[in-house]
């Protein structure tokens, strides 16, 4: 539950290139004050446990003032980083690195992949709250 409470964590798709460029733009745009981790590698490991799988695969998340954002949720949090980051900067890396191929589970090339990836940020959302976080440890 560390993770919870410290500055806002974006997870995205790390097997997608659209989703890879968008992730990047909103760590510049943050001025390095959103930390970005790819939803499918080792450090995203504890938030794939506290949420459900099969929901945990369909939208970004972004880990923000002590709250699990899902969805079109996440951009409000993620617009207030950007106007932060402009009066103090953050200092978190991004090295992940492009991905080579497009996810097997969601379309992510293209005209479609990029409809399909914002009708699903877009149409989907979900909070979770400090409470439910505490029940599922």
């Amino acid at each position: 539950m560390e993770h919870v409470n410290e500055s806002a964590v974006l997870f995205y798709d790390n097997y997608c290139p659209l989703c890879y460029r968008i992730a990047k733009i909103v760590w510049i745009l943050s001025r390095k004050r959103i930390k970005i981790i790819g939803m499918y590698s080792d450090d995203a490991k504890y938030i794939r446990e506290l949420i459900d799988l099969e929901e945990y695969q369909l939208m970004p998340w972004l880990i923000y003032r002590g709250k699990i954002y899902g969805g079109r949720k996440i951009i409000f949090p993620i617009l207030k980083e950007i106007l932060k980051g402009i009066l103090k900067p953050g200092n978190h890396s991004f090295n992940d690195e492009y991905p080579t191929t497009c996810s097997a589970i969601l379309p992510c090339k293209g005209l479609s992949g990029f409809i399909y990836r914002t009708w699903s940020l877009l149409s989907k959302s979900k909070i979770i709250e400090a409470e439910e976080l505490k029940h599922k440890q």
